[in-house]
Parts: C-alpha cells; sequence; structure tokens
C-alpha cells in the first residue's frame, strides 16, 4: 500500500526547536532511546484492561499527570465513571523503561505486556494508489 501525508510525527517521533534528542522516539545515532521518560502529561495513548470480560482490549486516553514514579494519571476519552458525571480517570503502573530508568525492556518484552502505549499513527490511505 501507499500511504499519503506520511511524517515522523504520525509515529510519535518530534523534535523540540531547543534539543538534540526526540523526545520519544529514535536517537540521532539510530537506536532506540530508552533512557527518556515517555507517555508524558498531554500524550494520547491506549490503555489495556486487565478487567474480565475486558481483558486485553485497549482504550483511548490521555496522560493527565506523572507525578509519581512508575505511575501515570489517565483520563479516558469514551468511559464515564462510576456516577457518570466525567470521563474515568485511573492511575496505572508503567514500566522502568517508560519511566527512563532502564534500556532493558525484559520486564514489560518478555514476562509482562505493558498497559500504556502511544496512539498508533493515522495511515492516510491515497485511494487512487492502492495495490490489490
Amino acid at each position: 500500500l501507499f500511504f499519503s501525508n506520511f511524517s515522523l510525527e504520525a509515529f510519535g517521533i518530534s523534535m523540540l526547536a531547543n534539543e538534540e534528542e526526540p523526545i520519544f522516539g529514535w536517537n540521532g545515532n539510530n537506536g532506540r532511546n530508552l533512557r527518556r521518560r515517555k507517555l508524558l502529561v498531554g500524550e494520547k495513548i491506549e490503555v489495556r484492561s486487565v478487567e474480565e470480560g475486558f481483558l486485553g482490549s485497549w482504550y483511548l486516553g490521555t496522560v493527565i499527570a506523572s507525578k509519581k514514579r512508575h505511575r501515570r494519571s489517565v483520563r479516558y476519552d469514551h468511559i464515564l465513571s462510576d456516577d457518570s458525571t466525567d470521563f474515568l480517570v485511573e492511575t496505572v503502573y508503567v514500566s522502568e523503561v517508560v519511566e527512563g530508568l532502564s534500556s532493558d525492556c525484559t520486564d514489560v518484552c518478555d514476562t509482562l505486556r505493558g498497559r500504556l502505549r502511544p496512539v498508533p499513527p493515522k495511515l492516510e490511505v491515497d485511494r487512487l494508489n492502492l495495490a490489490y
């Protein structure tokens, strides 16, 4: 497939004007930049459910706080709180890799799938160039 409007920002790779390294993504040596905090306040993310009946499903949200180490407070975009007055806010554990404290992902990659992930990029498909 041919994807039009391709940009690095679609993959969560962005540069600030006064920084040499991206906030999240690849570093200048074409390797993963695992030693930086990821999934920061204001970022759109997906949260994996661990509740019975919903196990493994992903829900869209926004990180609203990351004051405590290994924790992110998330406001869901489409799930209401029990009293239905506002969107549900939940605190979710994150690994040392997401926290930027380690570059060893064995605690998440090999044994336990993380509960947070960046929102997948929106891919725009040019319908005139579809291969079939």
